[in-house]
């Protein structure tokens, strides 16, 4: 599987406000086919062929921490999500939106210095509101993208055409890297997001300070033993990529690309290994 890449949008997130029962609902334009500045473009299809998957198991968080703050030392990274993504639309002429909702609490109280979801629905109800854009996550298909470079691309990208992806969540950003955005998609990759985030300070260390990446909290399984174990202790509990009771690869690699810190292709192999397992677990069972 290819590194994750950042992709955002010079538009801004939108306060649907409460519907009947409550629930605080969001939209937002994501994308379109324009180049972006670095001649990259997304093609529409690639979202809308993955938004089942992303509304079945994706969320929606603060600044992409959820899927990337274990590699800065963020403590409970999971925190971060807040919210889900309820429907991908069709907004015509190749743009595509989102309608996302907001968590509330079970209880009814509020408390923005306690969650975030408060705190990020607060800043949306202000007058004005802050400023907020929508900011994809996702990962590439091998076979998904072009190298425009090499041969000529109608779309108009020069660099690089991505036609598959796995659209895994949505990120709510402030951040400074989206400030040079001007009516296109802005692609990066996930690293450079993260450098952007540690140079202006959002997240704990600075760009160019000697600090140790941490370790991924959870290790790498190195036999079948391990490989059930963790399946059964963690990512049936804890596990902020895997719901319990869910047999499926992709989740299943995305918990050991980033739970364990697995290259992509370790992550496909362990990930098929244990589908193996559990249909052969079914099967006895049956």
């Amino acid at each position: 599987m290819p590194e994750p890449l950042i992709i955002t949008f010079d538009a801004l997130v939108k306060s649907r406000g409460t519907d009947s029962s409550g629930r605080r609902m969001i939209e937002c334009e994501v994308s379109n086919e324009e180049p972006d500045l670095e001649g990259d473009v997304i093609e529409q299809k690639a979202l809308l062929d993955s938004a089942d998957e992303f509304i079945k198991y994706g969320n929606i968080d603060i600044d992409h921490i959820s899927e990337l703050g274990f590699r800065v030392g963020i403590k409970d990274p999971s925190s971060y999500i807040i919210g889900r993504p309820r429907e991908v639309t069709d907004l015509g002429n190749k743009r595509t939106g989102i309608v996302g909702e907001i968590m509330r609490s079970q209880d009814g109280t509020i408390n923005p210095t306690q969650n975030k979801y408060d705190e990020v629905w607060k800043s949306l109800q202000a007058d004005p509101p802050v400023m907020w854009r929508a900011s994809i996550y996702g990962f590439p298909e091998l076979d998904g993208v072009i190298d425009c470079s090499e041969v000529s691309c109608s779309s108009g990208a020069t660099r690089y055409h991505i036609t598959k992806m796995q659209w895994k969540s949505l990120a709510l950003t402030r951040s400074p890297i989206n400030n040079a955005i001007k009516g296109c998609v802005k692609i990066v990759s996930a690293k450079a997001f993260i450098e952007a985030l540690q140079k202006d300070m959002i997240l704990p260390f600075q760009l160019g300070e000697q600090s140790m990446i941490p370790q991924p909290p959870v290790p790498t399984p190195q036999n079948s033993i391990d490989l059930w174990g963790q399946y059964k202790n963690h990512m049936n509990y804890e596990c902020p990529y895997c719901s319990p009771g869910l047999d499926s690869a992709l989740p299943f690699t995305d918990h050991f690309a980033l739970c364990c810190g697995a290259p992509p292709a370790q992550a496909e192999i362990l990930a098929s290994a244990l589908m193996w397992m559990i249909t052969k677990e079914n099967f006895t069972r049956h």
